[in-house]
């Protein structure tokens, strides 16, 4: 499975806005947006000048499937946060799951030389949260009726991994490289 983490471009535009708008994606994110594409302009125009976030289409044998991002990239806390969907139904697996956030580990450790990365997840979305413990990252806590939502109350769960942790499991789960653009 070649794997790979393409900046976002203009032409990506449309097919982000419509996956970011899909009940299915939405569904665990902390709002339900009605994008336009001229805001999608904007935002793209905002992250060619903010070194805190970045953005990727994520894409597999060549072919788009998902988005990644960083966001709140802090070089003197040295961390990070992160979040990810595949909005292809059919590239979704375990296995994709599990590479691309071990790829994700190598960049953030290894490339951007931070030390923390972490997530936040809604409670229920309870398998994402097994899949972020199952790579290696630990439950720090639950921010209770953190996100309101269509008038609903929903717990938080944080996860983190850090540098060393990484470190001491990266030889021990079958990773591969990824190159993020």
């Amino acid at each position: 499975m070649n794997i790979k983490m393409v900046r976002v471009k203009e032409e990506h535009l449309q097919m982000l806005m419509d996956w970011r708008m899909s009940p299915s994606i939405t569904k665990y994110m902390n709002t339900d947006p009605k994008l336009t594409l001229e805001g999608q302009k904007k935002w793209l125009q905002s992250l060619e000048n903010d070194p805190t976030r970045n953005n990727w289409v994520i894409y597999v044998d060549d072919k788009p499937v998902g988005s990644i991002n960083l966001s709140n990239i802090d070089y003197v806390n040295s961390r990070t946060d992160w979040g990810y969907y595949i909005a292809d139904t059919g590239a979704r697996s375990l296995e994709l799951a599990m590479l691309i956030e071990w790829g994700l580990y190598d960049y953030v450790f290894g490339t951007l030389k931070l030390n923390r990365l972490y997530n936040e997840v809604f409670a229920e979305n309870e398998n994402v949260a097994k899949l972020h413990l199952l790579c290696g990252s630990k439950q720090e806590g639950v921010l209770r009726s953190h996100v309101k939502k269509n008038n609903n109350y929903y717990d938080i769960i944080v996860i983190s991994i850090l540098s060393q942790e990484w470190d001491e499991i990266k030889n021990k789960v079958p990773w591969q490289k990824i190159d993020f653009e």
